[in-house]
């Protein structure tokens, strides 16, 4: 027997006031009212599936207020069951797999000759796999009937089951109630409107005016407390599992399907583009020099180029105009030997004070003593080494090709034999403290000294360039990638936890407890992350092999990102389950399955 009292309801206004009800052990319990009365919500409350009503809840003498939440879902799923209005049936499970859903709920085994009784009691004759989606308003309600008397619990409870009942099958509907009251001893409760179900009642209550009032009584009669079995239910929630993931197998398919082709694109260039800066970056080290050759718009001052030297990077800025000698030789000055290193044709040792011949020099004479006249003075050059074809020749606005470098020394040396005059210079060299400091200068340049612009080493220049454009554009792509990553993750996600929560519900509902519920969304989700984590990783890993990029520090930021991309993506799927479980409740989800 159960008894409600001190009921109290209320919404934006009263509902009901005070209200008691007593539902009597094996008698059929009416519960009427106009719509909007307040008569399901309370249904819902008396089922445990809700907590809406300010009531005092006693099966026999237990108070059922008084429980933990656990206990509490032990009663619901071991003492109620419910049926509800818009029949809810589990869709990926067959008629048969159901009946054997429901009786996993309340027991370790499958009792299949009672199942086959109580669907020959109910008429229905349907073959064991049908379907559930074909069948018929009054087939599916006495299926969620046989669902009920599969759980085996004293109480069953059902909403509003005349809604959508013909007058035939709400005949057939009430001769089901009568055999489950007296065939079954079930204890029955029913919200309902519809007189033929008030006209079997044993006890009829009706809320009128803010009060519950008892129209028809029946002899309470005082039976033993029931007391159901209590077992495991990791039966139905292992159906359930399985017959979820082969329901939605195509659906989950294409989840895997899209998450990994998403995460192994994003995987692909985040790492590829990261390589690639980097050997450029290292290519940009082997390059780069301790000097700069630079020109002017204009004639720099002095002071401007004083000002260049104060600069905590730069050791020494000197103007120069190449020298034409009278039999045909140009002769460059350089300050750091570095600058040649990577365009030698012989690697021999070199240093600050070695001459060096360019290409075209060497194409045409291949000399080790180049003899150079300037007026009447006449001296001979060692050349040290060649350069070879790649090096780009600075040579200011002389038109001889036939170059020679020369160490700035020996250049300020030479230059007392010409009528140069260095202040009109544009050109100049720029000596740095370290070669590291190379791209640190060349933004002081481009910030500070807008009329200069870099004349030589191009090359470096060039990478240089692509370089930054790579950075730009690896932000610029990992951001749209990811922002598309993100948008596709949470429309499918959104869309897969709906569906999980809709079918999630009715466990809930029928007394499973929210850790257990977590347990199986932890499942599911590793289930679903699993293949494209492993995936993933196989396939950026064997581009990456393919294209001979791969190494162990590869490999290792392969599976770093892969993973954290993993672990965002289950969290966050998570956290979308939450939100939809604190933004849609269980009564909302079941009224619009």
């Amino acid at each position: 027997m159960l008894e409600l009292k001190n009921i109290n309801l209320a919404f934006d206004k009263p509902l009901i006031k005070d209200g008691h009800i007593i539902i009597p052990d094996e008698r059929i319990t009416v519960l009427s009212g106009k719509s909007g009365c307040g008569k399901s919500t309370l249904l819902y409350d008396i089922a445990l599936m809700t907590q809406n009503a300010q009531m005092n809840y006693y099966f026999y003498d237990y108070d059922i207020c008084s429980v933990t939440l656990e206990k509490k879902k032990e009663f619901q799923r071991s003492h109620i069951a419910f049926v509800f209005q818009n029949i809810q049936l589990i869709d990926s499970m067959s008629l048969f797999e159901n009946i054997q859903f429901f009786a996993y709920l309340s027991h370790q085994e499958f009792d299949e000759k009672q199942a086959r009784e109580y669907l020959t009691d109910l008429n229905l004759f349907l073959d064991d796999q049908t379907d559930i989606r074909k069948l018929s308003g009054g087939e599916k309600q006495r299926l969620a009937i046989v669902c009920a008397l599969m759980k085996d619990t004293p109480l069953i409870i059902l909403d509003e089951p005349t809604a959508y009942l013909d007058y035939d099958n709400k005949l057939k509907l009430i001769d089901v109630l009568i055999l489950l009251k007296e065939k079954y001893h079930k204890t029955i409760l029913i919200a309902s409107h519809d007189k033929l179900i008030k006209e079997v009642s044993d006890c009829l209550y009706e809320i009128e005016q803010q009060k519950i009032i008892n129209r028809k009584d029946t002899q309470i009669t005082h039976n033993t407390i029931p007391n159901p079995k209590i077992s495991s239910y990791q039966n139905s929630l292992n159906l359930f599992y399985r017959k979820i993931l082969k329901y939605n197998r195509f659906q989950y398919l294409t989840f895997k399907i899209l998450l990994t082709l998403l995460m192994t694109f994003y995987c692909f260039l985040s790492v590829f583009f990261q390589t690639y800066i980097e050997r450029l970056n290292n290519t940009i080290e082997e390059l780069q020099s301790t000097q700069i050759i630079v020109e002017a718009n204009y004639p720099l001052s002095n002071d401007e180029v004083k000002e260049m030297k104060y600069n905590e990077y730069i050791q020494d800025v000197q103007r120069f105009i190449p020298i034409e000698t009278d039999n045909g030789y140009l002769l460059s000055p350089y300050m750091s030997s570095d600058y040649f290193q990577h365009y030698l044709n012989q690697e021999n040792a070199h240093n600050d004070q070695q001459y060096y011949g360019n290409y075209e020099l060497y194409r045409q004479q291949k000399n080790e003593n180049i003899e150079c006249q300037l007026s009447n003075y006449h001296f001979t050059l060692p050349i040290h080494n060649y350069l070879n074809e790649k090096f780009e020749d600075y040579r200011g606005l002389s038109s001889l090709s036939r170059i020679i470098y020369i160490p700035y020394q020996e250049y300020q040396n030479l230059i007392k034999y010409t009528d140069i005059q260095l202040k009109s210079s544009k050109t100049f060299i720029i000596q740095l403290n370290d070669s590291n400091d190379y791209l640190n200068v060349l933004k002081v340049l481009m910030d500070d000294y807008p009329q200069l612009e870099v004349s030589a080493h191009s090359n470096l220049l060039k990478v240089i360039g692509v370089s930054n454009q790579l950075e730009i554009f690896n932000q610029l792509s990992i951001g749209f990638i990811i922002g598309l990553f993100i948008i596709a993750i949470i429309i499918l996600k959104i869309f897969d936890q709906y569906q999980w929560r809709k079918q999630a519900v009715l466990l809930e509902v029928n007394g499973v407890s929210q850790k257990k519920m977590n347990n199986l969304l932890l499942k599911k989700e590793l289930y679903l992350l699993f293949y494209p984590w492993i995936i993933s990783i196989m396939i950026v890993s064997g581009i990456y092999w393919g294209l001979d990029l791969l190494d162990r520090d590869v490999i290792i930021h392969i599976c770093l990102l892969i993973t954290l991309a993993i672990f965002f993506i289950f969290i966050f799927s998570y956290f979308i389950y939450v939100l939809i479980r604190k933004a849609v409740s269980n009564i909302n989800i079941i009224k619009k399955f």
